[in-house]
C-alpha cells in the first residue's frame, strides 16, 4: 500500500511539470565522512524547448545550500556537481532539483558521518602577574562537524583565581573564549588547566601546563663593543638575565642605512653572547636592548658606539695610506700659510721704522 501511494505521488509530481518528460537526481554514495566530497548527478528532459528556472542543492540538518541556480531556454538540462562536506554538521541529507515555481524532486538520503574535533589557542601558558592580578584569554574553536560540550578545571593553583566560564556548549563552526584571572603569588609556581571535550559517547581531555610568575626582572649587558676585521665588523658583548622570569628581548641595531632587529628569549640565570656581523660600509651608531620590566612596562638598555664605527668606511691599508697623505698635505699647507703671515707681519714692522727714519 505504501509503495503504491509513493508511486502515485511521484507520478503526480512528474505530471505537474510543464510538459516534462523526465526528471532525475542521484548521488554516488550513501555515507560520506567529514571533509570529503559527494557527487550529485541530475537530468531534466522536456518534450519541447521552453524557458524555465531550476536549482540544484543539498538539504538537511537545518541546512539548505544551493549549489546551482539557472534560468535557461532548452528542452533538457543535465550535469554533475561535486559538494564538499567540510564545515557542515553531521546527520542525514538529500540532494534535490527544484523547478520553479513548485516542483521539488529529491534524491535518496545520505549521511555525513560524525567527527569531533577542536582547537585550543594555547598549548602552554606563561602568566606574568605584574600588578595585583593578570588575565589571560584562551580561545576554543569547534573544528569538527558535531556540537561539543567543554568543561574547564584547574589543578595546582597557589593563588586566588577565577575561570569564566567553567563550561560551554559550542555549535559546529563556532568558537568561544575562556578568561583566566590570577592574583599575584608570593613565589613562582606550576599549575595545570584541564579541558574535557565531549559529544555523545566521544570524549577527549587536554591538559595545558601553566607557569605563574611574580616577576622580578633584572637584565644587564656588559662589554658591548665593535670588533673590525678586513671584511666586516662584529658587535660583541654579553647579555645577562639575573631575574626570576624568562624574558623576550628585542635587539635593535641602529645603522646608517636604517634599523635592523633580532629577537631572543633568555631564561632566568642565563646569558647570551652577542656576535652580530655587519658590512664595513655600515655605520653602527648604537644598540638598543628592549624588554618588559617588573612593572609590565617596556625598558631598554642603550649602548652608543659614537664615532668609532663611523670610520668603518675605510676598507683597507691602502685607503689608510691615502688618508694619511691627505692629512700631511693639509698640515704642510697650514704651516706655509702661517710662515707667510709671519713674514708679511715682519715686513710691515720694517716699513714703519723706515718711515720714522725719514721723518715721515
Amino acid at each position: 500500500m505504501k509503495k503504491t501511494f509513493l508511486f502515485l505521488f511521484m507520478c503526480l509530481i512528474v505530471f505537474s511539470l510543464a510538459e516534462a518528460r523526465s526528471l532525475d537526481i542521484s548521488i554516488d554514495k550513501n555515507e560520506v565522512s567529514a571533509n570529503s566530497e559527494i557527487t550529485i548527478s541530475y537530468n531534466i528532459q522536456f518534450d519541447e524547448v521552453q524557458s524555465f528556472s531550476y536549482k540544484v542543492g543539498v538539504k538537511g540538518n537545518n541546512v539548505d545550500v544551493v549549489l546551482l541556480d539557472r534560468n535557461v531556454t532548452s528542452d533538457s538540462e543535465s550535469g554533475q556537481i561535486t559538494w564538499n562536506t567540510k564545515n557542515y554538521p553531521a546527520g542525514e541529507y538529500e540532494a534535490y532539483v527544484f523547478i520553479s515555481p513548485s516542483t521539488y524532486w529529491p534524491s535518496s538520503k545520505f549521511n555525513i558521518l560524525p567527527y569531533m574535533d577542536f582547537n585550543i589557542s594555547e598549548t602552554a601558558l606563561d602568566v606574568f602577574v605584574y600588578g595585583k592580578s593578570a588575565t589571560n584569554s584562551i580561545k576554543i574553536d569547534n573544528t569538527g562537524n558535531v556540537p561539543i560540550f567543554v568543561s574547564i578545571s584547574p589543578r595546582g593553583l597557589k593563588s586566588e583565581a577565577s575561570i569564566v566560564p567553567l563550561t560551554m556548549n559550542l555549535s559546529v563552526n563556532h568558537s568561544s573564549s575562556v578568561l583566566l584571572s590570577i592574583e599575584k603569588p608570593e613565589n613562582n609556581y606550576n599549575a595545570t588547566l584541564t579541558f574535557d571535550i565531549s559529544w555523545e559517547n566521544m570524549s577527549h581531555t587536554v591538559e595545558i601546563p601553566m607557569e605563574v610568575y611574580n616577576p622580578h626582572v633584572n637584565i644587564t649587558a656588559k662589554n658591548l663593543t665593535i670588533e673590525k676585521t678586513n671584511e666586516s665588523q662584529i658587535v660583541k658583548g654579553t647579555i645577562f638575565n639575573n631575574g626570576n622570569v624568562p624574558r623576550d628581548l628585542t635587539l635593535v641595531f641602529h645603522l646608517s642605512s636604517g634599523d635592523k632587529q633580532a629577537k631572543l628569549k633568555l631564561s632566568p640565570n642565563k646569558s647570551f653572547e652577542l656576535n652580530n656581523t655587519f658590512p664595513l660600509n655600515e655605520s653602527v651608531k648604537s644598540l638598543e636592548i628592549k624588554y618588559i620590566g617588573s612593572d609590565g612596562k617596556e625598558k631598554s638598555i642603550v649602548k652608543n658606539f659614537g664615532l668609532v664605527s663611523s670610520l668603518n668606511f675605510i676598507p683597507n691599508k691602502r685607503a689608510l695610506y691615502y688618508l694619511g697623505g691627505l692629512v700631511l698635505i693639509v698640515l704642510i699647507v697650514y704651516i706655509l700659510l702661517k710662515l707667510r703671515k709671519k713674514r708679511f707681519s715682519n715686513e710691515k714692522i720694517d716699513l714703519k721704522k723706515l718711515n720714522r727714519t725719514l721723518g715721515r
